[in-house]
């Protein structure tokens, strides 16, 4: 069994398809795109329009070219903005109909 060197972050699991995801409640850890979407409940499709539209959205980190988790705190500060009264994110197509009606 291979274990983890002492000082690296624990990569969270991907949930079982269409479970809704609980953080972790403490400590650091990397989450993939699936767990992020899914405790956001999002779909993947949309976290990584979110990623390229929100610049409060939590920054991919990137450790190779198959290899792109999200820190837990950041994740946690993000879902605490959008608790707080943030507005969500809307597709570039969203905002260029709200601008058609204006």
């Amino acid at each position: 069994m291979l274990q983890q060197p002492e000082d690296s972050i624990p990569d969270v699991a991907a949930p079982a398809a269409h479970s809704i995801v609980t953080l972790p409640e403490t400590g650091e850890a990397l989450l993939t795109a699936r767990v992020l979407s899914s405790a956001l409940g999002i779909s993947e499709t949309s976290l990584w329009c979110w990623v390229k539209e929100d610049e409060s959205f939590p920054r991919p980190v990137r450790r190779g070219e198959r290899f792109t988790r999200f820190k837990l705190s950041d994740a946690r500060a993000y879902i605490a903005s959008l608790q707080a009264g943030q507005p969500k994110p809307m597709r570039a197509l969203e905002k260029q109909r709200e601008g058609v009606r204006a």
